[in-house]
């Protein structure tokens, strides 16, 4: 039912079809809030793959090391702590609990809120608020080693879900997610400084709101579920 699946709430959406360089926003926000290589962009390049979930992809590094995108803080826009981040993901190195999306500079800060990887896990997860107690949950088997994973972070004031591939994984109460004034970054914690999620990620949206179960099935169904979608003359 498609006034169960859609709303109005609008966000920022990077497509990383770029082959290097800056990705873009491609929503009404505009490039103030486009996702920059950091450390060494060199290494952010086109994803080489053949299976990216909607055209290119982009590889953010193939090293703990290499790089990472950051996209601007982003109070201004007052998504507050009702938000939806989700994102293709494709891990070829898990150490050290390399973080997917992160606004936070160390998982201790009272602050921010982030979702992590367990070292040496492609399964195991961690999502945070504002504070350090984080939820454990886990994807599917076989994980996301080499496989694209669908994931999406619901935040809905001080409660927390989670979905791998369309699938709630996780729920539960947290600390609610604050704005900071630091930066979101893809890949990696705030300002690098923690290790850098080895792989790929594709499709990355925030949306300024909760998106529903129905919504994130959508977004997954939309790239996996060739019976999502049927036409004819």
């Amino acid at each position: 039912v498609a006034s169960k699946t859609w709303n109005a709430n609008s966000g920022m959406v990077w497509h990383m079809g770029e082959a290097n360089g800056t990705c873009a926003n491609s929503t009404k926000y505009g490039t103030t809030y486009d996702a920059e290589p950091m450390k060494t962009p060199a290494n952010s390049f086109r994803y080489t793959g053949t299976d990216a979930p909607i055209g290119f992809a982009r590889t953010t590094a193939t090293s703990a090391a290499n790089s990472y995108l950051s996209v601007p803080n982003y109070d201004a826009l007052e998504f507050g702590n009702t938000f939806t981040m989700s994102g293709w993901v494709r891990l070829t190195g898990c150490t050290a609990y390399p973080r997917l999306f992160s606004r936070k500079k160390g998982y201790t800060d009272g602050n921010g809120w982030e979702i992590e990887m367990s070292s040496g896990s492609y399964t195991s997860f961690g999502a945070r608020g504002s504070d350090n107690p984080s939820y454990i949950g886990s994807f599917a088997p076989p994980g996301v080693k080499e496989t694209w994973m669908h994931v999406a972070v619901v935040y809905d004031n001080t409660k927390l879900t989670v979905y791998g591939n369309g699938v709630v994984v996780k729920t539960g109460d947290i600390d609610a997610a604050t704005d900071n004034g630091y930066p979101l970054s893809i890949g990696c914690d705030s300002d690098g400084n923690e290790t850098i999620a080895q792989g790929a990620f594709d499709e990355c949206r925030l949306m300024d709101g909760v998106a529903s179960a129905y919504w994130v099935q959508a977004e997954y169904d939309t790239v996996k579920n060739a019976a999502f979608l049927t036409y004819g003359e």
